[in-house]
């Protein structure tokens, strides 16, 4: 992503954040940048593109977690406590990103953004689980807990 890419991108998370999906404009952005419309078109096609572009930031910063799993060969509790741990320094230094990833209308009547969503999350659900399926290998969880009902548990906390 170009610098100016990343302006966009960065202020319509803040601009969807403060006033929510269905307020985001090209003008708005435009407006708030100190651009012309015509001009953010020579970096993304519309809304949708932003949006995409929005969603590709968020999965870049939830690979990097998942990298330092894999790359830290952390098994079990270890790679659970990782990825808690990102997740909730993702969240608290990226409130306005996060605001916008937890935000149901934009996913709700946009089956193409919410295909993109869905995929990163089941990135998600594939290493917890297992992770929580090696903790309990490892004896660190006991083997009567359902690791599916331990994700929800995990997930929903979050």
């Amino acid at each position: 992503m170009t610098e100016k890419q990343s302006l966009i991108v960065d202020t319509a998370v803040n601009l969807i954040a403060e006033n929510g999906f269905k307020k985001l404009s090209m003008k708005k952005i435009a407006e708030e940048i100190g651009v012309s419309e015509p001009a953010l078109y020579r970096h993304f096609t519309g809304k949708q593109d932003i949006m995409m572009a929005i969603l590709e930031k968020f999965e870049q910063i939830a690979h990097n977690v998942i990298s330092k799993i894999t790359d830290n060969n952390l098994q079990g509790l270890e790679s659970i406590k990782t990825f808690i741990l990102n997740r909730y320094s993702l969240f608290g230094q990226n409130p306005k990103l996060t605001k916008v990833m937890m935000s149901e209308d934009i996913f709700l009547y946009n089956d193409e953004l919410a295909d993109r969503m869905l995929s990163i999350m089941q990135n998600h659900k594939k290493l917890l689980l297992k992770s929580i399926n090696e903790a309990e290998a490892l004896g660190e969880i006991k083997p009567e807990l359902e690791p599916a009902q331990l994700f929800r548990i995990i997930i929903g906390s979050m």
